[in-house]
């Protein structure tokens, strides 16, 4: 994913040159973007001023000081951030209580009882029926963590709203718990708008991120799918790449065909490739709509159509990353106008 952040990073310095990637407005939609965007304004500034590679995932080094131990260099202070799969220890004592505080109730003699419809949607859906008792689940966590992961992402998507008081208070609560903990996971929303865990990204792409899927329109919907689909606990490529390619027609076919009602992205590319001097963009590069033309390409050549028996049926988690990432920068751009007619 290196390779392809320093690609992107390229392109918006030549596409997107002063342009700032969220406005203002966006950045008051909820309290936890509020307070992800802060942090991430401070990484940016703390890592102008740290030596070079010690900040490697920004928001976590505002949020975390590494323990004294672990500051004896700068390789040292590397190794302390990077990103963990799975429970550390550490994390055991926010998880689980974060859990069982949605999946217990206590009757009137202060004991744990469960909370019947959840337990049951729980065990249909994993296969695995919880203990009667909190502590007992508790225990059952310690042991199998895979299983603590699954519950925390079947609570945020079933019992945690923002349609609730308490919802995205202990969205943000848990999030910064997982930042403290250098969690390789981080909670996002899926396609119908429910928390999930998501695999972490860096924070200047999640921003982005962020911006595209703001609006209500039908471009931020699918966009939004292919996200949560890419990049969710329990991945699904082939479907990411799908709503990657349907977000970017949504944004680009009223700049590029806005006469076709059967366009496509591969009837798009086609149009710029006829006369690209028909458009423009932002860019001071030379060949800039033919970047944008490299950039659509490559989403819709990277997912396989029309039953193509010559290549695998399945695209690879990290093809899948790849192509909604690209997807993500071209809404934006075809959103914001920075690709338009000359």
């Amino acid at each position: 994913m290196s390779a392809l952040y320093r690609l992107c990073a390229g392109l918006l310095r030549d596409l997107q040159q002063g342009a700032k990637v969220r406005s203002s407005a966006e950045r008051s939609n909820t309290p936890l973007l509020n307070k992800i965007s802060s942090l991430r304004a401070d990484s940016r500034g703390l890592r102008q001023h740290s030596p070079e590679g010690v900040i490697a995932i920004g928001t976590l080094a505002v949020m975390v000081r590494p323990p004294f131990s672990k500051r004896k260099s700068d390789q040292s202070i590397k190794d302390f951030f990077v990103l963990r799969k799975g429970v550390p220890e550490g994390l055991l004592s926010s998880l689980v209580p974060f859990v069982n505080g949605l999946m217990y109730d206590s009757d009137v003699f202060g004991a744990s009882v469960p909370k019947r419809e959840l337990h049951a949607a729980f065990a249909r859906m994993n296969d695995i029926y919880l203990p009667e008792s909190a502590f007992d689940a508790g225990r059952m966590f310690q042991q199998h963590r895979d299983v603590l992961l699954d519950a925390v992402d079947f609570v945020l998507g079933t019992a945690v709203t923002n349609d609730t008081y308490s919802g995205p208070h202990l969205v943000a609560q848990l999030e910064s718990e997982l930042i403290e903990a250098r969690s390789a996971y981080t909670i996002g929303k899926d396609g119908d708008g429910r928390y999930e865990l998501q695999e972490r990204q860096p924070a200047e792409l999640t921003s982005l991120v962020e911006s595209a899927t703001a609006a209500t329109d039908r471009a931020a919907e699918h966009l939004r799918r292919a996200w949560s689909k890419a990049f969710a606990r329990k991945p699904d490529p082939n479907g990411a790449c799908v709503e990657a390619v349907a977000a970017i027609e949504a944004s680009a076919k009223p700049t590029i065909s806005p006469k076709n009602a059967s366009a496509t992205l591969g009837t798009m590319i086609a149009d710029l490739k006829n006369k690209p001097s028909k458009w423009t963009t932002d860019s001071e590069a030379d060949e800039d709509v033919e970047k944008i033309i490299a950039m659509m390409e490559m989403v819709w050549k990277g997912h396989y159509r029309h039953g193509d028996e010559t290549k695998p049926i399945q695209v690879s988690a990290t093809g899948a990353e790849m192509i909604v990432q690209q997807a993500s920068l071209l809404v934006h751009w075809f959103r914001a106008g920075r690709i338009r007619l000359a």
